[in-house]
């Protein structure tokens, strides 16, 4: 809705990280999501702010990342979509119109992974866009779902990209 901020924050009291939500006009912010045994962070919202999407991330008694989808304007629990165990699931995108999350999967500790998208309704089963590795660190679709950007270092440089989208995938990357 291009009012609505989504922020990591760290609550100095148990070192446990959770998202804030606010606005610039009037300058406010309150947490919208906290998990006692989980880190939430690295929030992404859709264009139109209708739902947004958080990585958790918990290292005892394994380590597990999981993405988590909520609509930032209820107070209703967030939905996980994916969970994976010793795989950090890195939250890029979220796209209303499509239903779907884009996110980097890589091994913890390791900021190089494959750019992936998951349905957020019906069948979650990831889809490889791009099984290259590379550090993923932002994107967005088109407002009519058919265009995807990102960047990445996939050329050994931070670099925008621009694909076509579609059900089948990516479209020739430019």
């Amino acid at each position: 809705d291009g009012k609505t901020l989504l922020v990591t924050t760290t609550d100095l009291s148990d070192g446990m990280w959770s998202v804030s939500k606010g606005t610039l006009s009037p300058p406010r912010m309150r947490t919208h999501l906290r998990d006692a045994a989980r880190d939430v962070f690295h929030p992404v919202h859709a264009r139109d702010g209708s739902m947004a999407a958080v990585m958790t991330h918990t290292s005892r008694p394994t380590r597990r990342t999981s993405i988590q989808v909520f609509d930032p304007n209820s107070s209703e629990p967030p939905r996980e979509v994916l969970e994976a165990d010793d795989t950090q699931l890195l939250t890029l995108a979220i796209s209303a119109r499509l239903d779907e999350v884009l996110y980097a999967s890589s091994s913890m500790d390791v900021m190089r992974g494959t750019l992936n998208v998951a349905s957020i309704e019906g069948d979650p089963t990831p889809r490889v866009l791009i099984s290259d590795t590379a550090r993923y660190v932002d994107a967005a679709w088109s407002p009519d779902g058919e265009m995807l950007a990102w960047i990445s270092d996939a050329s050994g440089h931070m670099e925008a990209y621009v694909a076509p989208y579609g059900p089948e995938g990516l479209g020739q990357v430019q």
